[in-house]
């Protein structure tokens, strides 16, 4: 298999070019939920892996096959896709971690895909369950101030049963300190042009606005939708599903315009 024949051969860093072009259709998939886009793209990952057994490709491979098993899930989603990226997708995490041991965000990516599976069939939380939350606390201690590992923390922060450490105002916190730390790394000039990961900003936004509504602060979450609109003016979940339904579900409130 082509991830065990990579085991034993060291990674490279290739040129960016190709990388930033494959990444610009992984965003669009993203915020348009467009599985075509996301196929298309991760199959860009992939060549460039195999040519080159680029570090970078393998990172966006797999966090291109992760969004591919989330598509999967989703409400409406094709759940094909679980069954044939979710595999790939924890064998390409687990040679990430292996590699990278020093790295944060692949053990938060591997988790998320545990996490596909527990959500594909519970029957496998007393194996899967703590595997999660190791690679979460793993990655927490090595990043703690990495917006993508809190994402990620808070995530499952929100799952989780306050009596087994979790709950909504644990993942409220994590949430908001997640947000100011990508609206610092926005700042920077050259985060676009960069091969350096910059995912998780509309979801962690997605994210803190649900969670406002899950605490019952309505005007808060409607105010995080919009600054994900304001950033993204086609970022599908938001524009189509979660901010309406916030003002449908509550039409006594007089929504500012």
């Amino acid at each position: 298999m082509l991830v065990v024949a990579l085991l034993s051969v060291q990674f490279v860093f290739a040129s960016s070019e190709p990388i930033l072009a494959a990444r610009k259709l992984l965003d669009d998939g993203i915020t348009l939920q467009n599985k075509h886009s996301l196929i298309k793209a991760r199959g860009q990952f992939e060549q460039l892996f195999i040519a080159q057994n680029d570090a970078n490709a393998l990172y966006y491979l797999t966090y291109s096959e992760c969004w591919l098993c989330l598509l999967g899930v989703a409400r409406n989603g094709d759940p094909s896709l679980v069954g044939l990226y979710l595999d790939k997708a924890i064998e390409h995490a687990e040679l990430l971690t292996a590699r990278l041991p020093y790295q944060a965000e692949p053990k938060v990516i591997l988790a998320t895909l545990y996490g596909i599976r527990l959500k594909s069939n519970a029957l496998n939380l007393i194996i899967v369950g703590p595997k999660i939350e190791t690679l979460i606390n793993e990655a927490v201690a090595l990043e703690p101030n990495n917006p993508r590992v809190l994402y990620v923390q808070g995530n499952a922060l929100f799952y989780k049963p306050s009596i087994f450490g979790g709950g909504l105002r644990k993942a409220l916190d994590v949430w908001k300190r997640a947000q100011v730390l990508y609206e610092k790394e926005l700042q920077q000039p050259t985060l676009q042009s960069s091969i350096k990961p910059n995912w998780g900003y509309l979801e962690t936004l997605a994210a803190l606005g649900q969670c406002y509504e899950a605490v019952n602060e309505w005007e808060n979450a409607r105010t995080t939708y919009k600054r994900g609109l304001a950033l993204k003016p086609n970022y599908k979940w938001i524009q189509y599903e979660l901010l309406p339904n916030l003002e449908q579900k509550y039409p006594e409130k007089i929504w500012e315009r």
